[in-house]
């Protein structure tokens, strides 16, 4: 399919179904820029390799992220990433690896509108040179079926329709490295992109907080890009995990005072004089999440809530120690021992629920310094 057809075929459909259809070009050819034939440790072209294959998976993503949830934040960010992969080549390494490793970075320029998405597929295009024929057929055909489906469909839809890359394309990249098998700080590229051609898409909202870091940890290389994700990961399960806890232990206490009581449990250190394990948890969770949400979490709050919590499982002979030391505050686990008796039915309903809190939050306390 050429430029000119594609453009036509981008004019016809929504800003965000063209965004798509071009993020999903653009992922067929990222295998393009993550392949490398000279030995790792033996090159000293490492440096620009690893910078090109983060450059093309950040524009990637966020070409993704832009057309599912085409927010102010989310244009800059995919706009952004655009202009790094734009700037991204070309590169001294081998001729027929530099031309499609820089078409490669081009194609993933797609922010969301067709307007970049069309320069994005023409490079896509040209990245099929090294097997032109194969590749004209086969990603014609990919485009011919993502047209067939609608716009949710095609978020859950392995991106060459089948749970593999063509065969041609395999063979292709055979004999060279995958720079994503090659260390712990490419693992949720690895993840990401092999989703992709699944169809079993990684968490939306994890992507989106990733297309929104920093430009300074971009700049800074996988490494610390890497420790950004997993901290952002972190804290999204701490996050999730405390919310459930605040919806479920809000519906019992609502439950337990009547329908129409619409108010709130206390703080925590209210919650205390309660006697009510519930309320104490509620207000711990609430807590929990309002941290896990800050841009700079306050590390006192989030001990001072996970020992609230302790406390209570504690009083309902529910906690086992942790082999993992998170720090608790010893004195407001004692007054939560003392104070959390009423509200035990719940408190041993959710224990699977608390424990998974404490793992995330014991996972996440790391990153707090």
């Amino acid at each position: 399919m050429i430029r000119k057809e594609f453009r036509a075929l981008l004019e016809s459909q929504t800003k965000s179904v063209a965004g798509l259809l071009s993020a999903r070009s653009a992922a067929r050819v990222y295998p393009i820029a993550s392949h490398f034939k000279t030995p790792l440790e033996a090159s000293d072209q490492l440096e620009t390799i690893e910078h090109l294959t983060l450059v093309t998976g950040r524009a990637v993503l966020s070409s993704f992220v832009g057309a599912k949830t085409p927010s102010v934040e989310i244009v800059a960010a995919a706009k952004a990433a655009s202009h790094c992969a734009e700037e991204a080549g070309p590169y001294p390494l081998h001729y027929i690896a530099s031309s499609a490793k820089f078409a490669a970075a081009h194609a993933a320029c797609c922010a969301p509108s067709y307007a970049a998405s069309e320069a994005a597929r023409d490079a896509a295009a040209r990245a099929g040179f090294a097997a032109t024929a194969y590749w004209a057929k086969t990603e014609h055909n990919a485009i011919n079926q993502d047209l067939e489906l609608d716009f949710d469909a095609l978020l859950s839809t392995p991106i060459w329709h089948d749970v593999q890359a063509p065969k041609w394309l395999n063979e292709f990249l055979e004999d060279q490295q995958n720079i994503l098998d090659s260390g712990p700080e490419w693992a949720f590229w690895q993840r990401w992109y092999y989703s992709l051609l699944k169809g079993e898409t990684l968490d939306w909202e994890l992507q989106r907080r990733v297309a929104l870091i920093g430009e300074e940890i971009w700049e800074t290389g996988p490494k610390p890009v890497a420790a950004e994700i997993a901290r952002i990961e972190a804290a999204l399960k701490v996050e999730r995990a405390a919310g459930e806890l605040k919806v479920s232990a809000a519906k019992a206490l609502s439950s337990r005072r009547g329908i129409g009581d619409n108010h709130p449990p206390s703080p925590i250190d209210d919650a205390l004089s309660s006697n009510d394990g519930t309320t104490i948890i509620w207000a711990a969770a609430q807590e929990l999440k309002a941290e896990a949400q800050a841009s700079a979490p306050h590390k006192g709050k989030v001990l001072w809530a996970v020992s609230a919590i302790v406390g209570v499982m504690k009083a309902c002979g529910l906690y086992v120690s942790k082999k993992v030391d998170i720090g608790l505050n010893a004195t407001i686990v004692s007054a939560c021992s003392a104070a959390g008796v009423a509200g035990v039915a719940w408190v041993t309903a959710n224990v699977d629920k608390l424990n998974e809190l404490i793992e995330a939050i014991s996972r996440w306390l790391p990153f707090l310094g």
